[in-house]
């Protein structure tokens, strides 16, 4: 066994609000979503950066709630998430809340300057991620904050299509 006792090293951790193991319980030792929103919100209330990006996500379905969503990204991009300053960058890049098909549009305007704002600032190499984000070894969403290779790629995009633009032929 990994963890002496883990069941008990949990219960303690959860009672003493440590925030890797309120995200940890949310997303896969609650019994449903609801129980695991009580924890994600426990977390948020603690200033957890990582619970705060899994409350923005949760707003994203069933039913998505712009307003909600943006506000609780909006806070963990202002904390320092890569991971809500990337989204935030595809928010104003492409007016969803994620560049798939069948994503529905937001009523953010798409604006090209304040996407690679948010994308340049969203370019962290050096973040430090939380145990529990450390854990998840499959980074393709925003359920919490972590540093997003994918970032310099639409840096990189919009640069090379501006250029483009802009090229002046002679």
């Amino acid at each position: 066994e990994l963890v002496p006792k883990r069941d008990e090293w949990f219960k303690t951790a959860l009672k003493n609000n440590n925030t890797d193991a309120l995200m940890e319980t949310a997303y896969f030792l609650a019994s449903d979503w609801n129980e695991g929103l009580r924890y994600i919100e426990r977390g948020v209330n603690l200033g957890s950066v990582d619970a705060i990006v899994a409350m923005a996500d949760s707003f994203t379905f069933p039913v998505l709630n712009e307003e909600k969503f943006l506000y609780y990204l909006k806070m963990a991009a202002d904390l320092g998430s890569p991971s809500a300053m990337y989204s935030l960058g595809i928010v104003y890049r492409y007016g969803k809340y994620a560049n798939f098909k069948g994503v529905p549009k937001l009523k953010v305007a798409i604006n090209e300057k304040i996407a690679l704002d948010w994308f340049m600032k969203s370019y962290q190499p050096a973040y430090e991620e939380s145990i529990f984000a450390k854990s998840r070894s499959n980074h393709t969403n925003i359920d919490y904050s972590f540093f997003n290779e994918r970032s310099r790629n639409e840096i990189e995009s919009i640069i090379y299509k501006n250029q483009k633009r802009t090229k002046v032929v002679a």
